[in-house]
């Protein structure tokens, strides 16, 4: 190979030289040019420009012609298809007594063989087709996402049908799975964070099924066998307890056979009934006390249902209480002021028969009384007093603005064409999702909070505790 004469090198290099100095001066030339201060809001939250842009797909409903069912579908231009879907009440709460555990670990297995092919088969059939299917499974809903490419249209409805249809369950994979899951089982007794969520679940609702483990338990676990999840796919994975969102470069026509194609043979199933969560808001204090480097704080209180109508108010006001990463007024105050803290934060905890508000930090043992105390002031300060206008902007200019992440992907969209219909939003929701949110008062703002940031906390907490 030749090489570049070296006259040529030492004048590319001039050039470089040259356009770095040139570079230089005009930044500095910009940076010293005399400037009108302007005013910043006195808020700690980052300051954004809202996006007056709305929402370009259009979603339709479509219904699959043989079987009727429902789904949410957007033509998008490109290579790949994506389709997601949910089964509704088909959770670990939703697990028979003396099963606990078998939703996660069919979500685990349903891939390992199906239909005419084992499980290294199948394995091979996705990996070299583009085809990427997962499962996952939560406290109400089992769900799943499939991509691939629009030309592997045909396979991927079949490989997805006989998972559902025809699932192997090889033992092997079945065992391995199992294992995995007893050993997860007993590493939470082992991790702080773990062994404080699940005994405060239990405190807060007894014998309710959200109380339990998702992982299972150790007993039920190790005697799952093939025909029981067999069973737990044939009895609980039904088309009647379906959402589904299509998004990809086909027609609503073709949306519709492949609804057919994948979910048509599948059985109508029975709806359980669990009841309504009994929630204990008298539940005494946890404290487990442990020898851990840091002590952990997880609290909840009474939150709203996703189609209330104080559900943005109080969207907007977690999101600057504690729900704004390290601009919000916790961490502004128990991170980067006292520095008490790495992280606190705060969220909105949304399920079928419970919605909390929950919040959490961790501090050293000498550190953590000060924390608890700044964060009880901080919660009753937001609870009388509210938050300000400039709070309200800025948090209203980031959400706004952060919200076309979410449809950066295709799988992103079509995710959020299950939710709209899972939650009821409506079929224009991501074109009225951000004026719903620029739509709040700070009246509204401030009833919300001091509603929800009033009532009594449900605390536990783990470590080398100090009262």
């Amino acid at each position: 190979m030749s090489k570049k004469p070296m006259y040529l090198k030492r004048r590319a290099d001039s050039k470089i030289a040259l356009l770095v100095l040139f570079i230089f001066f005009m930044f500095a030339a910009w940076y010293f040019l005399p400037r009108k201060d302007v005013a910043q809001p006195k808020t700690s939250l980052p300051q954004f420009e809202i996006s007056e842009s709305v929402f370009q797909g259009h979603v339709e409903e479509i219904i699959a012609p043989r079987s009727g069912i429902k789904a949410y579908y957007m033509f998008q231009d490109g290579g790949l298809t994506a389709m997601s879907f949910n089964f509704v009440q088909t959770g670990f709460a939703y697990e028979n007594h003396g099963q606990e555990g078998i939703a996660n670990i069919v979500a685990q297995t349903i891939k390992e063989g199906a239909g005419w092919w084992s499980a290294k088969e199948l394995r091979n059939l996705l990996g070299n087709s583009g085809i990427k299917i997962s499962f996952d499974v939560n406290q109400d809903d089992f769900s799943g996402q499939m991509t691939f490419p629009n030309a592997q249209r045909a396979d991927a409805i079949k490989y997805l049908r006989e998972m559902f249809l025809n699932p192997h369950f090889e033992d092997k994979y079945v065992e391995n799975a199992k294992a995995n899951a007893i050993r997860a089982i007993e590493a939470q007794k082992e991790n702080p964070s773990s062994e404080l969520a699940l005994i405060f679940n239990q405190s807060i609702f007894g014998d309710y099924p959200y109380s339990r483990n998702v992982l299972g338990e150790v007993n039920a676990v190790s005697r799952f066998n093939r025909r029981a999840l067999y069973d737990f796919v044939h009895n609980n994975l039904g088309k009647n307890k379906l959402f589904i969102g299509i998004v990809g470069n086909l027609s609503r026509e073709e949306a519709a056979e492949m609804i057919d194609g994948v979910f048509a043979k599948l059985p109508d199933v029975e709806i359980k009934n669990i009841g309504e969560a009994d929630i204990n808001w008298q539940a005494p204090d946890i404290n487990l006390n442990r020898n851990i480097p840091q002590d952990i704080a997880l609290y909840a209180t009474q939150g709203t249902c996703r189609t209330c109508e104080d559900f943005y108010p109080l969207y907007i006001a977690n999101y600057i209480l504690g729900g704004a990463g390290l601009n919000s007024r916790l961490n502004q105050t128990l991170r980067e002021q006292e520095n008490l803290t790495y992280g606190i934060s705060s969220w909105l905890d949304l399920n079928d028969k419970a919605n909390l508000i929950k919040i959490s930090f961790a501090a050293t043992d000498e550190n953590m009384p000060k924390a608890r105390q700044l964060f009880d002031e901080l919660w009753q300060k937001a609870g009388v007093e509210g938050f300000t206008q400039e709070e309200l902007n800025s948090a209203k200019n980031h959400l706004v603005a952060s919200h076309n992440l979410r449809f950066a992907s295709t799988i992103g969209i079509s995710d959020m064409l299950v939710y709209m219909q899972r939650y009821n939003l409506g079929i224009d929701f991501l074109q009225k999702r951000n004026q719903l949110v620029k739509s709040v008062t700070l009246q509204q703002l401030n009833q919300a909070a001091q509603k929800y940031f009033n009532h009594n906390l449900l605390r536990a907490e783990i470590g080398n505790l100090k009262k």
